[in-house]
């Protein structure tokens, strides 16, 4: 019975070895040195650990997107102060602007609600200076007369179409101004005339008005051509099968009073009301035109008026103001935003023309020809904005609809059929609900968020993020007009204008400027956080930097045991067989251990600098091994020549037991010695060369971090982001390893333990 217990007692009791582990584990401990090298270490590896946790982008490889990368070249923005003339409650109008698609326009025009008319300057002539900003009409508002949101178009007569465009001056800007009164009110038209007999600025030229009994709803259209970057919605039209030199649009408002809602078409030249139609809908919120450049037999047949209110759409004619049709859509039809119609299908007629709208969570057409709706995509989320390309091809490429955090891409295939690609929008940006501006030398969508983001959205983005750049306004408003782009007669590139509610303007150019290195803790519109901000080419240098630990912890314990292994392969050769082989690989070792190692490295730069990741690594190690070996040969002598080791002999054991048994047990507090010293230095082996440049930097790690110095020092003082962290990273890695073995060494040499 005792013999049992005492056999269970020594099966669970430590072996000898665990022991003297332990024992040598205090020894370790009890130094500083040691201590302190322990627990640094310890952090890194819960760092390693814990990296791909608090890295947003564990790929160092992660280039930020365009949207981060890019942003629109600010051309000016100015703070309006004289509009308001003491009125807090003027308002400041979306702005407006005409544009041929080769020349451009020379100002931006502003309204306000107390019936005034800006110009805006390029910088096309000495009184039109960038930035300033003239008055150049007066509505001479009485009591509660307000001025509502006018409306521009551009309009090149038939004549000059036809002859060719012969210089500024020679096209005509139009202007319609909606006046309320409460109960009624008028709508004057007239034209503005830039650079015309010797004038350095435009002045504005009444040509004819006309009066509406109640009050406007919604906005004003007309037949109107609208010209590349003009917005949809702009009048009036050339009759195509005119040549006059007038023009010969027609204008279209909605008006409600006491007795129901109307329809007023009023013709432009000569001026005269065409009719009034009462509207069997009830309580319209918008109005407008498709149909704006067909021809004149064409435009009698096919041309609409489209009337809206939160339940319905109607068209009428525009040509005798009948109803066409009329389609109930639902309750949850949203009605500010309305339909939308392709800019395309203003020019060219189709059977399947249709109009977009939004339905609560879908996304439906309606044809113009017929009025039959239909669900192009139901997203599942509420949408809030919604914008089409111009449909060239017949279907529009792509709708894009949004939602509070999500731009759905819907895009028609050559079947037919919709596919549907979900973007984020950026966080922290605000609403996405106004129609975008289609920009069409790029071929992409202009966003503006309530919070004054704006966004260019490219419709050619295939599986990349689909923002090409992004602008955002400040100081940061609380509301903002839709985007108005146009082309700058002054310097010849695209530019967009927005107003903001806190009466300030901004020009933008739509061509963005890369704006790398992102600096650190930068507020980005994509909404990743970049802590440490991103390289020259968009890399995220935190993501890199937290990468490092772990690649350089690779690095350097695999550096470190092949070092070892091959060391202790040689220590035992030489220190335990001897012979002549054991001179002949103890002199092979010499040789090589005389040899500087970077000297070597840098020798085998053209084989390293082609090397991959494991090859990197048996390159250092074959290298740095002969400093260990010449280190353990002498303690395997000594150790070989100790009696124990003798008297194993005598009894027949082998040699690989010899080695096993008696030699490694008195060297393994050595080995942990020489095997902090060799991941220590096959870390700087690998860091020296990236340095420099001799290694591949297709992996994350400090060294390669730190290569940028060496190629530009000067980011030093701009950059020091990019080169303090692994700088101090990998020397406390270095230090760490050297305090360990400094530890260790004690357990070696008794002699340098404290008493």
């Amino acid at each position: 019975m005792e013999k049992t217990d005492e056999k269970r007692r020594r099966k669970y009791e430590p072996s000898v070895y665990w022991r003297r582990l332990y024992r040598q584990f205090k020894v370790f401990y009890k130094s500083t040195y040691g201590k302190v090298g322990f627990y640094i270490l310890l952090a890194f590896a819960v760092i390693t650990l814990v990296t791909p946790f608090v890295v947003e982008h564990p790929n160092y490889t992660y280039i930020a997107p365009e949207v981060d990368t890019h942003v629109a070249s600010e051309i000016v923005q100015t703070h309006l102060t004289n509009i308001s003339k003491g009125n807090s409650g003027v308002e400041l109008y979306s702005p407006m602007s005409t544009t041929l698609q080769n020349e451009g326009t020379s100002a931006i025009y502003l309204g306000t609600s107390n019936g005034d008319i800006y110009c805006y300057g390029l910088g096309a002539t000495k009184d039109s200076k960038l930035g300033n900003y003239n008055l150049i009409y007066n509505s001479h508002l009485k009591g509660k007369e307000k001025m509502l949101q006018p409306t521009m178009f551009s309009l090149i007569n038939c004549a000059e179409e036809i002859t060719g465009y012969a210089g500024p001056g020679l096209f005509q800007r139009f202007v319609a101004l909606p006046i309320a009164n409460g109960s009624n009110g008028n709508v004057v038209i007239g034209t503005i005339a830039f650079q015309t007999a010797g004038l350095n600025k435009p002045s504005f030229t009444e040509m004819t008005s006309f009066t509406y009994n109640g009050t406007i709803v919604g906005n004003i259209t007309s037949d109107s051509i609208a010209f590349t970057g003009t917005v949809s919605t702009s009048i009036p039209s050339c009759n195509y099968a005119n040549d006059s030199l007038n023009p010969s649009g027609q204008v279209y408002l909605l008006s409600k009073n006491a007795t129901g809602d109307y329809l007023y078409r009023y013709q432009i030249s000569p001026g005269a009301i065409l009719g009034i139609e009462k509207l069997s809908m009830k309580n319209p919120e918008g109005i407008s035109f498709y149909g704006s450049s067909f021809s004149a037999s064409r435009f009698d047949k096919n041309a609409l008026i489209l009337i809206w209110n939160n339940t319905s759409i109607n068209a009428y004619s525009a040509s005798n103001g009948g109803l066409v049709w009329s389609k109930v859509v639902g309750n949850t039809y949203n009605a500010r935003v309305g339909p939308v119609i392709p800019k395309f299908y203003q020019v060219s007629y189709a059977a399947n023309n249709s109009a977009y709208y939004l339905v609560g969570s879908s996304v439906d057409s309606i044809n113009l020809l017929t009025g039959l709706n239909q669900t192009v995509r139901n997203t599942g989320v509420d949408l809030v904005g919604l914008s089409t390309t111009p449909g060239h091809s017949g279907l529009p490429s792509d709708i894009i609809a949004t939602s509070s955090l999500n731009a759905y891409v819907l895009t028609y295939n050559s079947t037919g059929s919709v596919k549907t690609k979900v973007v984020a929008l950026p966080v922290n940006s605000g609403i996405f609900s106004k129609t975008a501006t289609y920009d069409s030398v790029a071929d992409s969508l202009i966003l503006v968020s309530s919070k004054g983001s704006i966004l260019s959205f490219n419709l050619n983005f295939g599986t990349k993020y689909p923002f090409s750049w992004s602008a955002g306004l400040s100081p940061v408003p609380t509301s903002t007009s839709v985007v108005q782009y146009f082309k700058d007669a002054t310097t010849g590139v695209g530019a967009i204008a927005v107003t903001a509610s806190n009466d300030y303007i901004y020009l933008y150019s739509s061509t963005a400027k890369e704006c790398t290195p992102i600096p650190p803790m930068a507020k980005l519109p994509s909404g990743s956080n970049l802590i440490l901000g991103s390289t020259q080419y968009g890399n995220d240098v935190w993501a890199r930097f937290m990468e490092s630990f772990g690649n350089d912890w690779i690095f350097g314990i695999s550096i470190g045991f092949f070092t070892i292994i091959i060391s202790l392969a040689v220590a035992m050769y030489v220190g335990y067989k001897g012979g002549f082989g054991g001179e002949a690989v103890e002199t092979l070792s010499l040789a090589l251990f005389l040899v500087p190692s970077l000297a070597l490295l840098i020798a085998l730069s053209s084989v390293i600098n082609s090397a991959n990741f494991i090859t990197l690594i048996l390159i250092v190690s074959l290298t740095g091994w002969p400093f260990a070996a010449f280190t353990l040969i002498g303690v395997v002598r000594g150790v070989s020549a100790r009696s124990f080791v003798e008297a194993s002999k005598l009894f027949g054991s082998k040699g690989g037991s010899i080695m096993r048994r008696h030699i490694m047990p008195n060297i393994g507090p050595l080995l942990l010695y020489l095997l902090a010293l060799s991941i220590g230095g096959g870390i700087g082996a690998v860091s020296g060369l990236e340095f420099l440049g001799l290694a591949p930097l297709t992996t994350a790690t400090w060294g390669g971090m730190l290569n940028a110095a060496y190629t530009d020092y000067f980011v030093v003082i701009t950059q020091p982001q990019w080169i303090l962290p692994p700088a101090i990273a990998l020397t406390m890695f270095i230090f760490s390893l050297i305090f360990v073995s400094r530890g260790m060494d004690e357990v070696v040499n008794p002699r340098l333990r404290r008493r």
